[in-house]
């Protein structure tokens, strides 16, 4: 019984850490809003790369003008955090498409892969 109950959380374990590397080879790429963006507006999210070794570039508008921030990302858990500060929800529609949406304020983002 003992080796059955070992058996069975070695198998969850195993799927757990397999379906972490799924998710981030998943994330692995450019990334872009699907939304079109206006220099109107006070702030949009233009696109990002996440690198495979868990570094990031980003490009956003902020009152029209362009700002690149870089830092690191990760999965667990079922969320994608972004420099230890900022958490998200991600669902996968596809190879291509990921809704992002943000565990504190609820806001979502809808990302297209680029490459």
């Amino acid at each position: 019984m003992n080796s059955r109950i070992a058996l069975g959380v070695a198998a969850v374990a195993a799927t757990a850490v397999l379906a972490g590397c799924s998710a981030k080879d998943r994330f692995v790429g450019t990334w872009e809003s699907g939304r079109e963006v206006k220099p109107d507006r006070e702030f949009d999210f233009g696109a990002v790369t996440f690198a495979p070794d868990n570094t990031y570039t980003a490009r956003m508008l902020y009152g029209g003008e362009t700002v690149a921030e870089t830092g690191h990302w990760g999965v667990s858990f079922g969320g994608l955090n972004i420099d230890d500060s900022r958490r998200y929800i991600y669902t996968f529609d596809g190879d291509d498409r990921v809704i992002l949406k943000d565990r504190e304020t609820g806001v979502e983002l809808e990302l297209q892969r680029f490459n």
